[in-house]
């Protein structure tokens, strides 16, 4: 009795252990969220969100006891209320997350705090605490290894000592850069560690080498295309050059620094800009320009005074805001803290029922299956006997007769799709093979009519999964395998199922013929020849060994050696099969042995490598590879997962695999599918639960889903097609019905593309009314994109910020959705919108480039004709007709 009350205690563990595990990686989850939320916010300026999102986080962090979220919460509060110049406040919020930091897993965040206060302190006129703590984050970014910011971290020290006049300090910390630019090579790091050069020489008054510095400073941004960047170093050098009154080379810079200032609107510079225009061209004795500099220099200086009022009176408005939305927040805490401590409550009375309740269950149900076990224990005794008797003669017939008709049928059959069925039955039939320990003779082979089935597979992994098998066996003879891999290409195109009996053949005869507690081992190699991969496998023991004349005959079929045949078991094929099956891929197999030392059996074939498969199939697959549509399959079944995935593949997708909706998660995180296929019962993360995560997540919401699920209960259908799934198949299923259903959902997101690309062809219509968008997705995109439809910096990169989408998943989305990538919608919105112009006379056709963001006309000409067949010019003189 006492063992059944220590199951339903268990039993009751495992119950509440699954709930807690359950709430915790949702709260994870949620948690992430809001983190990624107040960060993005912040980066965007849109300051009031940051600051909410914060708040929210903090308090389900303190709700969760998540220390590393806290910490991240009161850092993004702090970088806030830094930029409303709350400095105090924003100070106080950084030193309490500094005093959380107790853990490494934390450096990164403690790392970013001590940057943050390092910048606060000095502003507030306090260098030596600024000092030490950027010293604090450069030494726990070199624990960190990070590099590139230990460089970032020296750099912003460096010009911290500069500005103080510490210029010995200064030098000292550069010199350290100088080594790390080179280590990372990052030609980013390298041009600011030349501009902070430049900088140290032109504060010591040494114009020669500060030139020489700023040039090349000058030069890796240039290389970069980075010219918002080049102004400084081309300012500075219009310094140096006016000092030496080389006054040409300096009106130069400082008109190239006057181009840049325009074109980026970074007016907080003009002011400088114009009084030093205004000098030189005084020095040059061109009065009129220098009066005219002069003019635009007092004019800015007025406008940068409205501009601060302007500003001041902004950001008291702000600061009105902030602190009208942290009374509201703190009452809202309030209420939640009311509303948590009730909900806490309900939740203790609910767990405390279905606790007492699921006890008293069990105890009953123990209490009648302890007497019931006793009534039947005597017949399931008897029962036990009478089956193992007869089991024998019981399975013999039907599995008889599921073997025999299934070695027919292999004879007559000619495709690939036929023979792999049959041999997923075959293997099944093995398995039964081995649970009733030869109870069934091998059969006897004639011939053997073998088709290669050759896939794209990783040798080494192959490898490591058949030792892996056979490792069990090993250890039930205390009997060590030592690996050997020297494997150079480990991918290639190779038949699994006949290297698994080559392979499993040869490493089961040396467990078997080697005695306890000694040791077999495998050596595999690879070697790239003009043919192939040459792969060579050897084989050995130490075991009884092989006289020289069962050498000679141990590759005939049947033949068994007299002196082993007594004490194992076998009919002596094996080897035979080995060799037929080397010899059909053209290999050769040797065998070396001494009596009473072991043996070594070795094989050598020459597999395909990827390029020489893909010319020898067919010369047009390497052209449209690419364009397979990607199918993600999640599935906890193995036999299942892998007939669905060679099933789809042979019908010419890209399949994709995944155990549960854990995993499927994370490799949505890396790339996104055109459908998934997914299983309903699932361990740590079921179907459902799937595909609330992939309907709910922007990045995703796209993709159909088909459930395949044992669960045919209408109930179960209607609740996966509420929650957004495209289809639903019961097992068993039709392999045919699969694929009906996978295609007709490809052929429905393909009729989309279609009927897009018809769409944006129709010339009477508005570039605005082709590029509407049917939902919100597209319609946020088309519209950001008419929206900076004349800056020329609009990149897909840029693109993908501003939808909050990660980058690699934002081309295939959109590629998914609209059938165009996102260059290609730029570029046709921008041309589309430029034709418009055109025939509307809305310019000439610079003014009309320049308009839709094209950086030349030359460019613009090319791309117009490139899309509409004729030239910009003659499109024009075709109107005029």
């Amino acid at each position: 009795m006492k063992v059944h009350l220590t199951r339903a205690r268990s039993i009751l563990y495992v119950f509440l252990f699954v709930l807690r595990t359950a709430s915790l990686f949702s709260q994870e989850t949620d948690l992430k969220k809001l983190d990624t939320l107040a960060n993005h916010t912040f980066l965007n300026k849109k300051y009031d969100s940051s600051i909410v999102a914060a708040e929210e986080l903090l308090i389900r962090a303190k709700k969760a006891n998540s220390n590393y979220y806290v910490i991240s919460a009161l850092f993004h509060k702090a970088s806030v209320l830094t930029q409303l110049n709350k400095e105090k406040e924003a100070a106080d919020l950084l030193y309490e997350a500094l005093k959380l930091c107790s853990d490494t897993t934390e450096d990164f965040l403690k790392a970013g705090i001590y940057n943050e206060l390092a910048v606060l302190t000095f502003h507030r006129n306090n260098p030596g605490i600024a000092k030490s703590y950027y010293r604090e984050e450069i030494k726990i970014r070199k624990q960190m290894k990070d590099d590139y910011r230990v460089a970032n971290g020296l750099l912003n020290l460096s010009t911290m000592y500069r500005r103080l006049g510490e210029t010995d300090s200064s030098a000292l910390l550069l010199n350290e850069v100088g080594p790390l630019a080179k280590k990372i090579n990052y030609p980013e790091l390298f041009a600011h560690y030349y501009q902070g050069k430049g900088a140290q020489w032109q504060t010591i008054h040494n114009a020669d080498s500060a030139e020489f510095y700023y040039l090349k400073a000058l030069s890796y941004w240039k290389t970069l295309n980075n010219k918002k960047d080049e102004m400084i170093p081309l300012f500075n050098l219009g310094l140096i050059y006016h000092l030496k009154n080389d006054f040409k080379q300096a009106l130069e810079n400082y008109l190239q620094v006057e181009k840049i200032t325009e074109e980026y609107e970074l007016d907080s510079y003009k002011l400088t800009l114009y009084g030093n225009l205004a000098e030189v061209y005084y020095d040059l004795k061109d009065f009129k320009r220098s009066a005219e500099y002069f003019r635009k220099h007092i004019e800015t200086s007025n406008a940068g005074q409205k501009k601060e009022m302007s500003d001041y009176t902004a950001r008291l408005d702000r600061q009105f805001k902030i602190e009208k939305n942290e009374i509201v927040q703190r009452q809202k805490e309030e209420i939640a803290a009311q509303t948590l401590k009730i909900e806490e409550q309900n939740r203790r009375i609910y767990l405390s029922i279905i606790a007492i309740v699921l006890v008293a269950g069990i105890l009953l149900v123990l209490l009648f299956y302890y007497n019931f076990k006793k009534r039947l224990n005597i017949k399931i005794e008897e029962a036990k006997k009478k089956f193992f008797s007869n089991v024998v003669h019981e399975i013999r017939t039907p599995l008889s007769m599921i073997q025999a008709p299934l070695k027919l049928l292999k004879t007559k059959i000619s495709t690939p799709d036929e023979l792999q069925n049959i041999e997923l039955a075959e293997r099944n039939i093995k398995r039964l093979n081995e649970l009733v320990n030869q109870m069934l003779d091998i059969s006897k082979i004639d011939s053997v009519k073998y088709k290669l089935n050759e896939t794209f597979g990783d040798i080494e992994v192959f490898f490591n999964q058949l030792i892996s098998a056979y490792t069990k066996v090993a250890v039930e003879k205390n009997i060590g395998i030592l690996p050997t891999f020297a494997i150079i290409n480990k991918v290639a195109f190779f038949d699994k199922d006949a290297l698994e009996k080559i392979t499993g053949n040869l490493l089961g005869n040396a467990i078997k013929y080697t005695k306890n507690n000694n040791q077999v081992g495998i050596d595999v190699f690879t070697e790239e020849t003009e043919q192939g991969i040459k792969l060579t496998i050897s084989v050995w023991d130490t075991g009884v060994g092989i006289s020289q004349k069962d050498q000679e005959n141990i590759f005939n079929r049947f033949y068994r050696s007299e002196k082993t045949a007594a004490s194992t078991k076998g009919v002596g094929i094996g080897l035979s099969l080995v060799k037929e099956l080397v010899e059909i891929q053209n290999g050769i197999i040797t065998v070396k042995s001494n009596e009473g030392k072991g043996s070594t059996f070795t094989v050598i074939i020459t597999l395909k490598a990827k390029e020489e498969r893909l010319i020898l199939k067919t010369p047009e697959l390497s052209a449209i590879n690419g364009d397979l549509d990607q199918i993600l399959i999640v599935e906890d079944d193995t036999d299942i997962l892998e007939f669905n995935t060679s099933y789809l593949e042979q019908n010419k997708f890209k399949v994709l695999k995944a155990r549960n909706g854990k995993e499927a998660i994370e490799l949505l995180e890396k790339t996104l599918p055109d459908l998934i296929i997914s299983d309903l019962m699932m361990p740590e993360l079921d179907g459902i639960g799937l595909l609330k995560a992939v309907k709910n997540n922007a990045q995703s919401n796209h993709i159909p889903v088909i459930i395949l699920s044992a669960k045919a209960s209408p109930e179960a259908r209607l609740e996966a097609l509420k929650l957004g799934a495209q289809g639903y198949l019961a097992k068993p299923f039709l392999p045919e019905e699969l694929l009906s259903v996978v295609t007709n959902q490809l052929e429905i997101l393909s009729k989309r593309k279609t009927e897009f690309k018809e769409l944006i062809a129709q010339p009477e219509k508005k570039a605005e009314e082709k590029f509407i968008g049917t939902e919100p997705y597209t319609q946020k995109l088309f519209a950001l994109i008419f929206k900076h439809l004349d800056d020329p910096e609009l990149s897909v990169e840029k693109l993908a910020d501003l939808m909050a989408t990660n980058r690699s998943h934002f081309q295939r989305k959109v590629k998914t959705i609209t059938g165009l990538s996102p260059s290609e919608i730029i570029k046709t919105i921008r041309l589309e919108k430029a034709n418009e112009l055109l025939l509307s006379k809305n310019g000439n056709i610079t003014e009309v480039a320049y308009q839709t963001g094209f950086s030349s006309q030359s460019y613009f000409t090319k791309c117009y004709t490139q899309h509409f067949g004729i030239s910009p010019t003659q499109m024009l003189q075709k109107n005029k007709q």
